[in-house]
């Protein structure tokens, strides 16, 4: 994968698991279930080409991405995380915050 400075990562996701995955499910979580090509994840999140297409492979592995139509020659992708990432997300928002909730 790409270099890409982890640090700069705002979202909930990244700001705990500083990964590029992180960094794309931000994204998802932000544009919902607006379709998403390679290139435009890759423009709106600041990573590579390749970083971005190996995220999204294993996203639709575990059944958070799945392939949406061909927009031109591009395929674009739609997301499935908001229901069952949203405790995580819940989580993850009061962690950025500095408000982390315990159990």
């Amino acid at each position: 994968m790409g270099r890409v400075n982890l640090d700069s990562f705002e979202g909930p996701f990244s700001s705990v698991f500083r990964s590029p995955t992180a960094r794309v499910l931000d994204e998802a979580r932000i544009v919902g279930s607006m379709e998403q090509t390679v290139s435009m994840l890759s423009e709106s999140t600041g990573l590579d080409y390749k970083t971005v297409k190996s995220v999204l492979q294993h996203l639709i592995r575990v059944g958070f991405v799945r392939k949406g139509r061909k927009i031109g020659n591009a395929q674009a992708y739609r997301f499935d995380v908001e229901n069952e990432l949203h405790p995580l997300l819940d989580w993850a928002t009061q962690f950025q915050h500095g408000k982390p909730k315990r159990h």
